[in-house]
């Protein structure tokens, strides 16, 4: 039975014990994992997320994978697909890889590498997206109630209300503006989203927080602090979040009457985790405000290899 080999990359990072902690399960082609296998695996693990990479067939830069939480397989995230394409590029052999297609659950999503030496490549990835925002918004009151420290949110926007949108069914979030970065600085991590909240045909979905102060006045691509908490805890990097706020935010612009076609981000979070990430993402539209492409782009660094002890061995 041919082994199980890993490999452990951060991401969103360039400095290694920072960014988002991924693993990465090689499967052969002579091997084949069932789903509670695999469950098994990424609880072992334990981070946000872990890939398992099916071995391509020969002659094709197309790899299936399958993305799992320790509660579940997930039909997309955006730190496993930087992540697994960037160890794509560094394990390329005899050509540099420029260009290759992930498919998790929810479809083809392609990917392409710049090369920033013969040593390290930054991938970016059109992220596969239909997004929604749903009908029903969550209240200031929602929001202290499931974070006690954010009690002093500006009484002038005490009637506001946030939107719940989805990057894919599946993928949904809670998207709450704060008012500076000291009030970020109070989100507590393992707070649930309220039940209720999609619209029909989108259940079930993974459902977090994500929190997030725009720079105001800062020069180039817009700049975001941003958090994302769930009923588990906190997640240090979250692509999928930063695709969902980052195409909302493009589509109120693009309403808003700004003539722009392509709208970039700087998504810096796990700042309040010790684990800083830096996220880009460019975002096109149309002039009706219809997105067409969400391009998730970022940096990762190897940390560990090893091999699966398996029964009997």
């Amino acid at each position: 039975m041919a082994p199980l080999h890993y490999d452990v990359v951060d991401v969103f990072t360039t400095q290694r014990y920072t960014g988002n902690q991924l693993a990465i399960i090689h499967v052969p082609r002579s091997r084949s994992l069932s789903k509670e296998e695999k469950q098994k695996i990424a609880i072992e693990f334990g981070y946000s997320e872990s890939v398992f990479l099916a071995e391509a067939d020969d002659g094709t830069a197309s790899w299936e994978i399958n993305i799992y939480t320790p509660e579940g397989e997930i039909p997309l995230a955006g730190h496993p697909v930087i992540g697994t394409a960037w160890l794509l590029g560094q394990k390329s052999s005899g050509h540099l890889l420029s260009q290759g297609v992930l498919v998790p659950e929810v479809g083809e999503t392609p990917f392409t590498l710049a090369w920033l030496d013969r040593d390290n490549c930054e991938p970016r990835v059109e992220m596969p997206q239909t997004l929604h925002k749903h009908a029903a918004s969550v209240s200031v009151a929602n929001v202290i109630n499931a974070q006690a420290d954010l009690e002093t949110y500006p009484q002038s926007k005490a009637e506001r209300m946030f939107p719940v949108v989805s990057l894919v069914k599946g993928m949904t979030f809670v998207l709450v503006e704060l008012d500076s970065i000291e009030a970020l600085g109070n989100v507590k991590g393992g707070s649930a989203v309220p039940q209720n909240l999609l619209d029909q045909g989108w259940e079930p979905s993974l459902m977090g927080w994500y929190f997030y102060y725009i720079e105001i006045g800062a020069p180039g691509p817009i700049k975001l602090h941003c958090r994302m908490v769930e009923k588990f805890g906190e997640d240090a990097a979250t692509g999928s979040a930063a695709c969902t706020l980052t195409g909302y935010l493009s589509q109120l612009a693009k309403t808003a009457g700004l003539e722009a076609e392509h709208f970039e981000y700087i998504v810096t979070q796990g700042e309040h985790m010790g684990r800083k990430s830096t996220i880009k993402t460019t975002v096109s539209v149309t002039a009706s405000a219809e997105i067409t492409s969400i391009v998730l782009q970022g940096n990762a660094v190897h940390v560990m290899s090893g091999i699966l002890s398996e029964d009997g061995s």
